[in-house]
């Protein structure tokens, strides 16, 4: 995937990107243990119930939720660090320039071999993290298990409509 100008400006709000995530964490944290982990009585408008917390589903999925967002902070401070690098590379008025487009905004500048320069260093970062995060096989993984899903899906269909074979587009 090659990088594009709008990457550059997201490259130099990575910090605020963690932060936002970090406040995050301590959030979902927050609400975690504000609900109620202990059985109670509830209707469901024929009968009185007792329902309880189901401490397995919800404490996998709080813990998959933030496991998610941590590992999108370390790929972002991971990110953050070498685009930082980068810039202590360039001269002082050529990261001059790349703040005052990206992050004033002041779209009427113009260096196109810097910003193809920039654009590359990024691109060099994103291949890093796919490496170092395995990113790539993941998705291999997460599209080759979707598949395997589609597939034995449509044997149920196949199966239950008495189908020999199902045509697909």
């Amino acid at each position: 995937m090659a990088a594009n100008t709008d990457d550059i400006g997201v490259y130099f709000f990575l910090n605020k990107r963690i932060k936002d995530a970090e406040q995050r964490l301590t959030e979902i944290d927050q609400l975690f243990f504000a609900q109620t982990m202990s059985s109670y009585v509830t209707t469901d408008g024929m009968a009185v119930i007792s329902q309880g917390f189901d401490i397995q589903r919800n404490c996998n999925r709080h813990l998959d939720g933030k496991a998610v967002i941590e590992k999108n902070i370390e790929i972002a401070k991971f990110k953050s660090r070498h685009f930082s690098r980068y810039l202590q590379t360039l001269s002082k008025s050529d990261r001059l320039f790349l703040k005052k487009k990206y992050v004033l905004h002041r779209e009427n500048l113009e260096d196109a071999e810097l910003e193809r320069h920039c654009l590359s260093e990024i691109n060099e970062i994103e291949t890093a993290v796919r490496l170092r995060f395995g990113i790539e096989k993941e998705e291999r993984m997460q599209a080759q298990h979707q598949k395997e899903q589609r597939i034995a899906f449509m044997e149920k269909v196949k199966a239950s409509m008495g189908l020999r074979e199902i045509v697909t587009a």
